[in-house]
């Protein structure tokens, strides 16, 4: 899917007002992002230039994988593996979903209007971010590659992709987003969302700015561009990475203070955790049992649509 659908399945409803803050919060349903100046975040670059957070970093950052797809996915071998990384991507999706629908129960007693904002907002993020998915990059990557999905009904598709084995990589990521549901709180939470939200806005900014980077094509198009911000032909972090690091810095300091057993290196585990998960996501793409299992749904697809015919 696009970075872009992705990325507000992370941030849509997420500053409601039951968050607390040291100081009168400017997020949430009052927050205009197209406001916002580029963020430099004190919280997250404090993680982000962590040494003991280097190793993590860097992988994503000089992802392989990332780097090669930024060259441009002309080549079939290419375009097949960021298929595949989109497909364990939509199976991410999918779980984040139901990620939401487990912090439901954390959400306090009192504020029954964002009870029931983060509800409606299951229904809504469903329909309007994991079908857009199999349409923005499923089915053109597919057709690219020659199989005919447009004579194939969406309903058809969505259940053939969801036939296909979720990677490890995949498998692990929404086992972390589950567990922490139950066990963490809600300032940790959006820790854990700074490797999606806010590192693929700065990986994306680099590529941008690399003159190595194929600046038209399936991958600029579908992952970096909806990414970033571009003014005056110079990238920017996107709005929904500034979201989340103005959160962070406005509500760091209140949640270190109410919890005397926080301690920082809880946030950097996170953190790193996130982080490398991302970057087995992108490399499960080249893995033998991802690449044979999209082969198998290429070629139910390709009978699908020549019996459409």
């Amino acid at each position: 899917m696009t970075a872009k659908i992705r990325a507000e399945v992370w941030t849509q409803g997420r500053f409601g007002k039951h968050w607390k803050s040291h100081q009168p919060s400017k997020l949430g349903h009052w927050l205009d992002i197209r406001q916002l100046p580029t963020i430099y975040s004190t919280f997250i670059e404090k993680l982000w230039k962590n040494p003991d957070n280097a190793s993590e970093v860097n992988a994503f950052m000089d992802n392989p994988v990332v780097l090669g797809w930024s060259k441009g996915i002309e080549d079939a071998t290419l375009k097949k593996e960021f298929l595949a990384y989109n497909i364990q991507d939509f199976f991410y999706l999918i779980d984040y979903v139901k990620f939401k629908a487990l912090r439901l129960a954390s959400i306090p007693q009192t504020d029954l209007d964002d009870l029931e904002k983060e509800a409606k907002s299951l229904g809504t993020q469903f329909s309007g971010s994991i079908d857009p998915s199999l349409e923005s990059t499923i089915k053109p990557l597919m057709e690219d590659l020659g199989i005919g999905v447009k004579s194939i009904p969406d309903k058809k598709i969505r259940s053939e992709v969801l036939k296909t084995n979720r990677s490890v990589a995949e498998l692990a990521y929404a086992n972390f987003l589950q567990n922490n549901a139950n066990h963490t709180d809600w300032f940790n939470l959006h820790v854990i969302m700074i490797a999606c939200s806010y590192g693929w806005s700065k990986l994306a900014v680099k590529l941008y700015d690399m003159p190595s980077t194929l600046k038209k094509g399936r991958f600029f198009d579908m992952w970096i561009q909806p990414n970033v911000l571009v003014k005056d032909n110079k990238a920017e972090l996107s709005d929904y990475a500034n979201t989340l690091a103005t959160f962070l810095d406005q509500n760091s300091q209140f949640w270190a203070a109410q919890n005397e057993t926080q301690d920082t290196e809880v946030w950097n585990s996170l953190f790193r955790t996130a982080l490398r998960l991302e970057v087995a996501l992108f490399e499960s793409s080249q893995s033998r049992m991802v690449t044979e299992d999209l082969s198998k749904l290429m070629e139910r697809l390709s009978k699908d649509a020549q019996g459409s015919r």
